[in-house]
C-alpha cells in the first residue's frame, strides 16, 4: 500500500526519500531522508515541535496551521517550493485517501541551527480507507475534516499558500496523472502476490473516487 501511494507521490514530482520493495516483493523499505550520502545527520522538526505540541497531539491541529507553520520557518529562498510541496502532497492525500496526514507527517530539515530551512520530504502515505472505511483526514481544513472538494482546496491554497491559480490547476492534473500511472502497476503486483488481491483492488477503487471528485 505504501509502496504505491509513494510511487504515485514520486510520479507527481514530490520530493521523496529513496524507497523500494524487498527482493521478494514483501518489504517496504525506505531510506533515511535526515542523513546525508557523507553520513552527516541533518536537523529534522516535525509540525508537532514547530506547533509546540506533544506527540498525542498530532491530529489536533489544521492545515492552516500547518501552512502559517512553513511560513515561519522554512527559508524564504525556498517557501515556494515547500508551498508547492505542501499543496501536492495534501491533494494526493485527499486523492489516494490517506487519512493519517497528521502533523508529525510534515516537517523541515536543516544543516545547522543557523542554516538553510527546507520542507523535509514527502513520506509515510498510505490510502488508509482499505482498513478504516469510514476514515477521514488527519487534521481540518476549513473548520472540518472531510474528504473536501476542489473549490476548497483551491480557496485553502489561495488564502494561505500564496499560490497562483495556474499553478494550483497544475499540481491537481499533474497528481492525478501520477495517480493512474501509478495505479498501472497494482494488477500486476496482485498477480504475484494474490494475497494482496483485496488490499490492491481496494485501493484502486478508493483512487479512482478520490480522482474522480477532482
Amino acid at each position: 500500500n505504501e509502496y504505491f501511494c509513494m510511487t504515485a507521490a514520486k510520479k507527481a514530482g514530490l520530493i521523496t526519500p529513496e524507497f523500494f520493495l524487498s527482493e521478494n516483493g514483501g518489504l517496504f523499505i525506505m531510506c533515511r531522508f535526515d542523513v546525508t550520502r557523507d553520513k552527516i545527520n541533518m536537523g529534522f522538526e516535525d509540525m508537532c515541535s514547530l506547533q509546540a505540541l506533544g506527540t498525542a497531539q498530532k491530529y489536533k491541529s489544521s492545515y492552516e496551521r500547518v501552512a502559517k507553520s512553513i511560513k515561519d520557518f522554512v527559508s524564504g529562498e525556498y517557501l515556494l517550493e515547500a508551498r508547492e510541496q505542501f499543496f501536492k502532497t495534501l491533494v494526493l492525500s485527499v486523492m489516494v485517501r490517506n487519512g493519517d496526514a497528521h502533523l508529525k507527517n510534515f516537517g523541515v530539515l536543516y544543516s545547522s541551527p543557523s542554516g538553510i530551512v527546507r520542507l523535509a520530504p514527502t513520506y509515510d502515505v498510505v490510502t488508509t480507507t482499505v482498513y478504516i472505511s469510514n476514515d477521514i483526514p488527519a487534521l481540518s481544513l476549513a473548520g472540518t475534516k472531510k474528504w473536501w472538494h476542489r473549490k476548497i482546496l483551491e480557496r485553502f491554497a489561495v488564502a494561505h499558500l500564496n499560490l497562483p491559480f495556474d499553478k494550483i490547476s497544475d499540481i491537481f492534473n499533474e497528481t492525478a496523472e501520477a495517480i493512474t500511472e501509478a495505479q498501472r502497476l497494482i494488477p500486476a503486483y496482485i498477480n504475484d502476490h494474490p494475497e494482496f488481491r483485496e488490499i490492491g483492488e481496494s485501493m484502486m477503487k478508493q483512487w479512482n473516487a478520490g480522482v474522480d471528485g477532482m
